[in-house]
């Protein structure tokens, strides 16, 4: 009787611990996220001009707990999509997403700009609104350090070009050395959605497309079968 009653109330005790966790859990929009999350949502959207934070999209708050494209990304998938030409840096693998750099290696290190690498950042959101204000602002992070203005990354950003996802962002040609506009560099970085979950895919060489990798994510997300992470389709 003494040990049937003990066990009952640890019981107890686990599920409103349980419980209070989960409601921690929904009051902290990074908890559990990539590292790079905590960076971006940091930034202040105040200095954004209006007209990119405002969207036509209709944005559902309500909490969706587990994210349904969880556990598809996972740092062994992209190491084993990396193959001869990428080598995955595991940065971060939480519960909640994926954050990892690939460096070029092979032929591709060769064509590639000395010291260029390409991030990924997946990060499964608890809501559409929250997975859809993390998209925006991931689009200001710029580990290129060329020091943007944020009235000229908005202008040079393209709401839903319809290239991947259900929902994307596009960007504007990027300045070579030279002052010239560089071919193909409006694919060296894509931002997206599918469902609850936000996706960057940014090569710091702006020469080097990645439209075909965003779209090799966007298939792993939906449960399909993907051979290789290369920039091709």
């Amino acid at each position: 009787m003494l040990a049937d009653l003990k066990l009952r109330k640890e019981a107890e005790y686990k599920k409103e611990q349980e419980a209070k966790e989960l409601e921690k859990w929904k009051k902290e929009p990074c908890y559990q996220m990539p590292p790079l999350c905590g960076e971006v949502m940091a930034y202040n959207s105040s200095q954004a001009p209006v007209e990119l934070l405002k969207h036509g999209e209709s944005l559902s708050g309500e909490l969706v707990i587990p994210n349904a494209h969880e556990g598809r990304i996972t740092l062994d998938l992209l190491k084993k999509w990396g193959g001869q030409s990428f080598r995955v840096e595991g940065v971060g693998h939480l519960r909640n997403g994926v954050y990892t750099e690939l460096e070029p290696c092979g032929k591709l290190e060769e064509t590639m700009e000395h010291g260029a690498r390409v991030e990924i950042l997946v990060a499964h959101a608890r809501s559409r609104k929250e997975a859809m204000e993390l998209l925006l602002k991931l689009r200001f992070y710029d580990p290129r350090n060329t020091q943007r203005a944020p009235k000229d990354v908005a202008a040079s950003t393209v709401i839903k070009p319809g290239k991947v996802g259900d929902f994307d962002l596009g960007c504007g040609p990027v300045l070579g050395p030279d002052g010239a506009l560089m071919k193909g560099s409006e694919q060296s970085a894509v931002y997206f959605l599918r469902g609850n979950t936000a996706v960057m895919v940014l090569s710091t060489d702006p020469g080097y497309p990645v439209l075909g990798m965003a779209r090799k994510l966007d298939a792993a997300l939906q449960g399909k079968e993907v051979r290789s992470m290369s920039q091709s389709d």
